[in-house]
């Protein structure tokens, strides 16, 4: 069975959740970011450590973060990456993830990883 990684920042992910859910076969776990956090991480890695943030979701062959932040981004990719996620996506656009840096984790981790522009109406 395919599992799907789903991280939540405030209201962003759940739709996606119940959706995977009532329409596939896939298995979701879920990981929680705060709603508000602050404009500028020095040390994401860290700020991460010191959130109740479920590490689970790493063992998802595919995640999709709704981190929307540029240094939570990175960080998080470098864990998927860490852990074997083949797949990472990153809604939001290029302003909610430093691409160079991304597309550095995916060359030297071979994760696909796919930053979009994703809208719903």
């Amino acid at each position: 069975m395919t599992v799907i990684g789903v991280i939540t920042r405030g209201k962003y992910g759940h739709r996606l959740i119940e959706t995977v859910r009532e329409h596939s076969d896939f298995s979701v776990l879920t990981a929680d970011l705060p709603e508000f956090v602050p404009g500028f991480i020095e040390e994401p890695d860290e700020y991460l450590e010191g959130l109740n943030f479920d590490r689970r979701v790493f063992s998802a062959e595919i995640i999709i973060t709704y981190s929307l932040h540029p240094d939570l981004t990175s960080a998080i990719a470098k864990l998927a990456a860490e852990a074997g996620v083949r797949s990472l996506i990153v809604p939001g656009g290029p302003s909610k993830a430093s691409i160079p840096e991304l597309k550095k984790i995916s060359e030297v981790s071979g994760m696909d990883i796919e930053v979009d522009e994703i809208c719903c109406s």
